[in-house]
């Protein structure tokens, strides 16, 4: 820790104000540090008032033996006065131990034999800086023990070992436990961050004192689920869950939820939770600066185990919260994490942050929703009950009290507090009234005599907090109400930082339902009059415009506020004193009441609001950066003069930037070009420090030249290889591919020293998802895995997940795998979803992890979270078998989020696919294609693709098939042909899909897709016009005729023979050359020969089949499309012209033909549809072939004549006088 040891000492002055005895104080600061300390285990000391027995600390130094300390406070140096106070200790020492028996019953300690007493130590607060004045002192205290050793009962006392602990000691042993030395030396406090402890006793309020200082036990959300028999559904906003969640995530945790649902409390319990875990905790305590966080990282950085978590109440009121989130992630010495809160309404500030992970208490979806307000409910009725406001909330006594609370606990806190502090009679009126506020208001009217306005004056004056309320407080009509509220406790006094008092409310739920209850019994049509009439007040107010801002904005999105027009009512009087609004042109531009088009059309209009060097000022920067984010996102819709206004003031403010990457950063993801000159300067003047990497990460997403920031790159990594964010930059390089090297060798080196910590998880994780390369991290992530720390963790998972996405590989990880799925709380995890994904995906192997998605689906919160639907998918694509996951699905389905979500599509598909049942999804699904931009969307054919696949029914997606492609996007995308084949494959109806279609086919890049020919050969399955597709169709055959993949097409395109080019004939007949041992070839010959004989190219022909024959009577076991196909050509062979010169071939193949037991059998199929003609001269040839010797097979002629026997009476002479013939023969 740093800080000067010789300015350290324990005196009154130098600790936090207390009414205890600076000696018992000592006693239990040595206590709790020795308590840290190795060597003192079961350490118990005595607490103040107690009787001693001459030991102020107890511990074990043995499981036999026993230690024991005496703590004195000395208010100097001198080693007189430790003398004088041992001479104390050793004369009641002397008195107390007599023999056989102590004198009084707290000695006889002394007494033990079983487990005796073996060592004694003296502690001091002073410095005993010379060896010889401690050897003085140690000499007194052997010699006292020496002495009592000769007196029955305390022989064991002659060998005890005396030591004398000092100040200086003690020092040293604090530096080792700095979150200690926090909490009891103010002066090495960081400036507004303060241990929990005392956080709470600086509250001005002691209503808020009440709720910080544990009064209330906290009652958890995972308390409330084993309660009603959920277990597990509470844990995601369990303490002690969220504590485990820090290490996980880069920069913490913010709590999301609306006003007095606990989000403090939340807060405030992990931060207790934390510190049991060994965290030192810091809660803010006002605005902080990056000076005062990086001075809370020096008095930390002690050592490597140290973790430091920093706490932020509201955090959409810390003006500095991003840079101080953002600062966490940056390379320290010691582990950092924030943990904070904010209203939900505020949350879209905050979101952009890195590694921030958000914990929304106020769900929005149905089912999550009621659940969480039922716990809230039971949160209220147990603190009700346990404050014994009611005795039991099941009572209908209680009712009044419970309805008056509904789902809000702080106002449960306020009923206990009010009959702690008023007594019950005051209570009793407060439920008299329909509402919280009403009983407020009705108590001020009460006291106030029902002056005019005064519920209107209370309302501003509430609004108007936290302020200095400079002016109004000599203003009548708030002077007397003021010194009432602060007298009954609804305003407190702080002090700031520039030594003015300011002003603040008891709760911000208090003001927030103050507003809505005093403008809902004026009218709807009121709350634009009282909200100008507040800001004009504010206006008079040094400080309060900002304040009254955030009041508004708070109240902005419920009614009857959020039917106000709030640039009406701001534009006037911002105009005409802008030099007043100045101080709020943050929350003016970025605070949510405006929206960010009509706050920079305000600014436009004013721009006197801009004077004061606004460039300079760091809110204002951030909040420029805050809307520049928003429109690069798409969030913020800004018309060109807007959009040129912001750009401006970006320009202006980088200039004074200084080391901030943020209002650069978002730059560039905003106009990547206009700011990419000022951000290569920004990283040539700061190239190597850790928020570096933000610009650089941004620089690559946009795809700006990687060259331009190579060295730079290379340099972070270099320096900043050891740490977690090395992965953001790498994710983003590997993305770009232009110069792996630059990655490679950081890799290497951050492997080489940290390859074995839990960070490496990012690592691996990035490498892996952006090269698919396994060869740089296998060997590392072997050795990762083989510590059962690292692979029984909860970040494993992006391990597991990653190398199995990357390689499908499950060697490496299998065993891993197995032992990760046995710790209940990794199976359970949300993120294990994404395990289950890739291990199904990766070998589509059930069992590894067939029961632990059974437990995992059991877990309501895990079966219904949007992240469900990727087990659901993969497990049906893997298994094809419904029956582990059709409950859960029906489950998820029947939340609306789920089913109307954009990715419910990938669970309708994988459902049809894996089991052709429209019963589960039938009804949802139109529920999904009735959102206009689901059905509307690219990804919208998937749904009807599967439906029409599984249930041939049109009816469900006809009229949203047509509408889909009416969008260019959609009906031009190359994925469209999957919709095109679907519905033609289902309707056999042309007609709908034929525009389409020749739109489709029409672009270069789709006509020559690799898998266009599932457009072709649909449509010509469909009974569609061979002309129509023709052009296309055979434009892929010529860039695909090296392939097999022109196959299928070729049976239509064959068929048409007769209607192709000689350029087209040879595409045909060239990949019949070339794959002549497909099964699919002798019937595509059959289909040309004709057509190959008109146009000159028999000999080709001729030859192709020869060929073809040779490798299919090749086959052990010819297929039967082989067989078939045979039939079919050897009869076009057997039509073709004895005189052409090409009968020698033509007779070897059919006598093998003939001889071939396996494609000429009384079995083989008869062919349909061929030629009556073709069919007479079978038997003829085959005669001409056994007059000729060629037959030499005995019951060759037999077998032919069996098969011949099949087909129809012939009448032609000839062929009849062959059969005969032949059978004559064949006997």
């Amino acid at each position: 820790m740093s800080y000067d040891r010789a300015q350290l000492r324990f005196v009154p002055q130098a600790l936090d104000p207390s009414d205890e005895k600076i000696e018992d104080r000592f006693v239990a600061f040595a206590a709790q540090l020795l308590g840290r300390e190795p060597g003192y285990a079961q350490l118990r000391y005595n607490r103040p008032g107690g009787a001693d027995g001459g030991t102020d600390i107890s511990y074990a130094l043995s499981a036999t033996d026993m230690g024991a300390i005496d703590c004195k406070c000395i208010g100097n140096d001198k080693v007189g006065s430790v003398t004088a106070a041992w001479n104390t200790v050793a004369d009641v020492l002397r008195t107390n131990l007599t023999a056989d028996q102590p004198k009084q019953l707290q000695y006889r300690i002394w007494y033990d034999k079983h487990r005796p007493i073996r060592a004694y130590t003296l502690c001091v607060s002073n410095h005993l800086q010379r060896d010889d004045h401690r050897k003085q002192v140690r000499e007194a205290i052997e010699a006292l023990f020496l002495e009592l050793s000769q007196r029955n009962g305390l022989d064991h006392l002659k060998a005890i070992k005396v030591d004398v602990l000092e100040w200086g000691g003690l020092v040293l042993m604090l530096d080792r436990h700095p979150g200690l030395a926090l909490n009891w030396f103010p002066q090495l406090r960081p400036y507004n961050l303060e241990p929990l402890a005392v956080a709470a006793r600086r509250k001005a309020s002691l209503f808020a004192r009440y709720l910080e200082a544990g009064s209330l036990p906290y009652f958890s959300s995972e308390d409330y689920a084993r309660s009603v028999g959920a277990a597990g559904r509470g844990a995601a906003a369990d303490p002690a869950f969220l504590v485990s969640q820090l290490d996980a995530c880069d920069a913490g945790l913010i709590i999301t939820g609306s006003g007095g649902i606990g989000k403090t409390r939340l807060m405030l319990e992990l931060g207790l939770q934390a510190e049991k875990s060994g965290w030192t905790v810091l809660k803010a305590v006002g605005s902080l600066s990056r000076d005062h966080w990086e001075r809370a990282i020096r008095h930390m950085a002690t050592g490597e185990n140290q973790r430091l978590l920093i706490l932020v109440d509201y955090a959409e009121e810390q003006e500095n919260f991003k840079e101080l989130a953002r600062f966490v992630l940056a390379d320290h010495p010691l582990t950092v994490r924030v943990a904070a809160n904010c209203r939900s309404s505020a949350y879209p500030r905050f979101r952009d942050v890195y590694g921030l992970q958000r914990i929304n208490i106020s769900r929005e979806d149905a089912s999550e929703a009621e659940w969480w307000r039922n716990y809230r409910r039971w949160v209220v009725g147990e603190i009700l009950r346990h404050t014994s406001v009611i005795a039991d909330p099941r009572a209908p006594e209680a009712r009044r009290y419970l309805d008056q609370c509904a789902d809000l606990p702080v106002l449960a806190a306020f009923m206990a507090y009010l009959l702690k502090t008023k007594g019950r009679e005051e209570l009793t009126a407060l439920v008299a009234e329909p509402s919280f506020v009403a009983w407020l208001s009705h108590r001020i009217n009460k006291h106030f005599c029902d002056q005019d306005r005064i519920g209107l004056h209370f309302a501003q004056l509430m609004a108007l907090l936290p302020s200095s309320l400079d002016g109004i407080r000599r203003d009548p009509r708030f002077r007397e109400l003021l010194a009432w509220l602060k007298a009954d406790g609804w305003v407190t006094e702080q002090p700031s930082a520039d030594g003015h008092i300011v002003h603040e409310s008891l709760h911000d739920v208090v003001v927030d339902q103050l507003l809505a209850f005093h403008v809902e019994a004026q009218g709807t049509l009121y709350v634009a009059d009282f909200a100008a009439e507040l800001l004009d007040l504010a206006e008079g107010i040094p400080d309060a415009p900002p304040a009254a801002l955030r009041s508004l904005g708070r109240v902005a999105d419920r009614p009857p506020f959020n039917q106000v027009s709030w640039m009406r009512v701001l534009q006037t009087r911002v105009q005409e004193r802008p030099d007043v609004w100045a101080q709020a042109r943050a929350a003016l531009l970025a605070g949510g009441l405006l929206k960010p088009a009509e706050a920079i059309a305000l600014f436009r209009a004013t721009p006197d609001l801009l004077e004061g060097k606004a460039e300079t000022e760091n809110a204002f920067q951030r909040a420029l950066g805050d809307v520049a984010r928003s429109a690069a996102k798409g969030e913020a819709e800004l018309d060109p003069a807007n959009h040129d206004w912001l750009l401006e003031w970006m320009e202006r403010c980088i200039a004074h930037v200084g080391d901030d990457d943020y209002l650069l950063t978002s730059g560039l993801r905003l106009a990547p070009h206009r700011f990419a000159p000022a951000a290569r300067a920004w990283l040539t003047r700061y190239p190597e420090t850790f928020f570096a990497h933000f610009l650089l990460v941004a620089w690559l997403e946009a795809k700006l030249p990687l060259a331009d920031v190579a060295l730079l790159c290379h340099a972070w990594a270099r320096k900043f290889c050891r740490s977690r964010n090395f992965s953001y930059i790498l994710r983003a390089l590997a993305t770009a591919k232009d110069d792996l090297p630059v990655l490679a060798e950081p890799i290497r080196d951050w492997l080489s020293l940290s390859g074995m910590t839990p960070a490496a998880t990012f690592v691996f994780r990035s490498w892996l998802d952006a090269t698919k390369d396994r060869a740089l991290v296998e060997t590392a992530i072997a050795e990762w895995l083989a510590v059962a720390e690292n692979r029984l963790s909860a970040d494993a998972s992006y391990v597991f997940q990653s190398w199995l996405d990357a390689t499908k590989d499950r060697t490496l990880v299998e065993t891993a795998i197995v032992e990760w799925l046995a710790v209940v709380e990794n199976r359970l995890l949300p993120d294990a979803s994404y395990v289950f994904k890739s291990w199904l995906d990766a070998t589509e192997d059930r069992t590894l992890v067939e029961t632990a998605i059974a437990e995992w689906l059991a877990v309501t919160e895990n079966r219904l979270s949007a992240d469900a639907q990727f087990v659901f998918n993969s497990w049906l694509s893997a298994t094809e078998d419904r029956t582990l996951v059709e409950t859960a699905i029906a489950e998820w389905l029947a939340v609306v989020e789920n089913r109307l979500s954009a990715s419910a599509q990938f669970v309708f598909k994988s459902w049809l696919d894996a089991t052709k049942n429209r019963t589960l999804v039938e009804t949802t699904i139109a529920e999904w294609l009735a959102v206009a931009k689901n059905r509307l969307s690219p990804v919208a054919q998937f749904v009807f693709t599967s439906w029409l696949d599984a249930t041939k029914d049109r009816t469900l997606v006809e009229s949203t098939v047509a509408e889909w492609l009416t969008v260019p996007e959609n009906r031009l995308s190359p994925e469209a042909s999957h919709g095109f084949k679907a519905w033609l494959d289902a309707t056999k109806d042309c007609t709908m899909v034929q525009a389409a279609i020749a739109d489709w086919v029409a672009v270069a890049d789709n006509r020559q897709w690799a898998e266009a020919d599932f457009v072709y050969r649909a449509w010509l399955d469909a009974k569609g016009e061979f002309s129509f597709i023709a052009a296309a169709a055979l434009e892929w055959l010529h860039l695909y005729r090296d392939t097999l993949m022109p196959r299928y097409l070729l049976k239509h395109i064959c068929a048409n023979a007769n209607r192709l080019p000689p350029a087209a004939l040879e595409d045909a007949l060239h990949w019949c050359r070339s794959f002549p041992e497909d099964d699919d070839t002798p019937s595509r010959l059959n289909r040309m020969m004709k057509a190959l004989e008109r146009n000159g190219r028999l000999p080709e022909a001729v030859a192709a089949a020869s060929a073809c024959w040779n490798r299919h009577r090749a086959k052990p076991r010819p297929s039967r499309d082989s067989v078939d196909g045979w039939v079919f050509l050897v009869g076009a062979l057997v039509a073709i012209n004895e005189m052409s010169g090409y009968k020698a071939q033509i007779d070897s193949i059919l006598a093998e033909w003939l001889q071939d037991s396996r494609f000429c059998a009384p079995s083989t199929p008869r062919p349909r549809g061929m030629k009556l003609w073709i069919i007479d001269r079978f038997p003829i040839r085959a005669l001409a072939l056994v007059r000729d010797g060629a037959i030499t097979v005995p019951g060759t002629i037999a077998r032919f004549l069996k098969w011949w026997e099949g087909f129809d009476p012939t009448t032609n002479q000839d062929t009849i006088g062959a059969v005969r013939e032949l059978s004559r023969l064949s006997k």
